[in-house]
């Protein structure tokens, strides 16, 4: 196979070969930058698969329990329309520390958000991943579940659309892809503990 386009073209696809149509071959290419690429055969070839990967280019991470500010900060202080990352993550409203202690011991701390005057401000600077740990913050599990709710200026997908939590001792993993850089605001479907917030740009 034969890959070109805009930026430099590396990786073992530029050696690889097939001579045999029953097995299929891995032909793996590294691009250099973003761009349109072309890709052909050498000669006539059949094409199975063609798998994707964009490199992370920054990540940012907050647990609650781990972060040198809340860590140690009393329950239900609240943290009213607060930058907890330059630039990146701030509170909206009159969000509240809690003390919340997961079954698996992993987190210790949360923020409190809500369906309407709480929640989470998240800014990115391109396409990301945002990955959310949180669970309900009803005691009763025999309750509706509940789902957190990310809206803002790109095209908003994954799993953490659909995801919900019913056991407030048990986070559950939500999560999001957003298209484009911009300010996305996180709610949940009623109140929720966000435990952790992980954002990989693209």
């Amino acid at each position: 196979l034969v890959l070109a386009g805009t930026g430099e073209v590396t990786g073992d696809g530029l050696t690889a070969t097939s001579n045999n149509s029953k097995e299929q071959v891995e032909f793996v290419f590294e691009v250099s930058s973003a761009g349109t690429y072309t890709l052909k055969g050498t000669d006539s070839m059949n094409i199975f698969e063609v798998v994707i990967e964009t490199q992370v280019t920054s990540s940012t991470t907050l647990s609650f329990n781990a972060s040198v500010t809340y860590a140690d900060t009393a329950k239900d202080t609240v943290i009213a329309n607060t930058e907890l990352i330059e630039g990146v993550l701030s509170t909206i409203g009159d969000v509240q520390v809690k003390d919340k202690t997961t079954n698996d011991d992993r987190y210790t701390k949360a923020v409190q958000i809500n369906s309407s005057s709480k929640g989470l401000s998240i800014t990115v600077t391109g396409p990301s991943t945002i990955t959310i740990y949180a669970a309900t913050s009803s005691s009763d599990t025999s309750a509706a579940a509940r789902g957190l709710v990310l809206a803002g200026t790109g095209e908003v997908t994954g799993d953490g659309l659909t995801a919900t939590s019913n056991n407030s001792k048990e986070q559950v993993e939500f999560v999001f892809e957003v298209s484009s850089a911009g300010t996305y605001t996180l709610n949940g479907t009623d109140s929720m503990n966000i435990f952790e917030v992980v954002i990989e740009t693209k």
